[in-house]
């Protein structure tokens, strides 16, 4: 009887848990003004043993300079700190963007010479309201095209044209434009709250052949629930070398 009552008790709680979930419903997009600010942290770490790791950060402002009557954004964007650091069987090689380049190594100040064209330049990159890159990031000197600054994809969520809900589900696909293997992305919305979206990702990207076989991506990201920008997100993949490879991208 006793065994029973506490079954009673646990499926009226369990009732009562299922029945105060969230069910709030939102869109997922963009909505920001011309003027608006926001820092980006982006950082990716490798870790293959004690004796090996290697970290990379890039800092860098995005501001949007314009936005159009079909909700696509220009965000003027200016990398402020680029960081690398590199541990190897005992010996360390960093680099900072910000020393003083009289005080760099030789090995310091050749890597600068090979980011000072980036943290000199201004560069423009267009993204509608569900997160689509309309235009790759480019030159405003008019340079044309430029190499990637950030992985402006994984900081950027692309968003259902769907109203979501908790446990709600998409997916989304991408093609890395140098190895040309895809990456397939499922998000889920794993809570609403009164500030926050929290979304989990699961994503695998293809192998390629003779090189690398299929691997797997987990992470979570955090947005800002007001205008949908990011506030945190986190993604790991295992190395099959060994090791772990983390990037975390944050708003400053």
């Amino acid at each position: 009887m006793k065994a029973i009552k506490q079954l009673t008790f646990f499926s009226v709680i369990a009732f009562f848990i299922s029945c105060s979930q969230n069910k709030e419903e939102i869109i997922l997009t963009l909505n920001q003004k011309v003027g608006d600010e926001q820092t980006i942290v982006s950082e990716i770490e490798t870790k293959g043993n004690e004796q090996m790791s290697m970290k990379s950060t890039v800092i860098a402002r995005f501001k949007v300079s314009a936005k159009d009557a079909k909700n696509v954004y220009t965000y003027t964007t200016n990398v402020l700190n680029i960081k690398s650091e590199t541990k190897m069987f005992g010996e360390i090689e960093e680099y900072d963007s910000n020393k003083d380049e009289s005080l760099m190594t030789s090995d310091e100040k050749s890597m600068h010479y090979e980011f000072k064209n980036t943290l000199d330049s201004t560069f423009e990159i267009l993204i509608d309201e569900k997160g689509n890159i309309v235009k790759p990031f480019y030159n405003t000197d008019g340079s044309g095209a430029s190499d990637a600054i950030v992985d402006i994809s994984n900081i950027q969520l692309v968003f259902p044209k769907d109203k979501v809900t908790i446990n709600s589900k998409w997916e989304d696909e991408k093609t890395n434009p140098l190895t040309k293997t895809k990456t397939k992305s499922t998000y889920t919305i794993k809570d609403i709250t009164e500030d926050k979206i929290i979304i989990s990702v699961n994503a695998v990207i293809d192998g390629v052949p003779g090189l690398l076989e299929q691997n797997n991506v987990a992470g979570e990201y955090i947005l800002n629930k007001k205008d949908c920008t990011l506030l945190k997100g986190t993604l790991e993949m295992n190395l099959q070398t060994g090791g772990k490879v983390t990037n975390t991208y944050y708003k400053k």
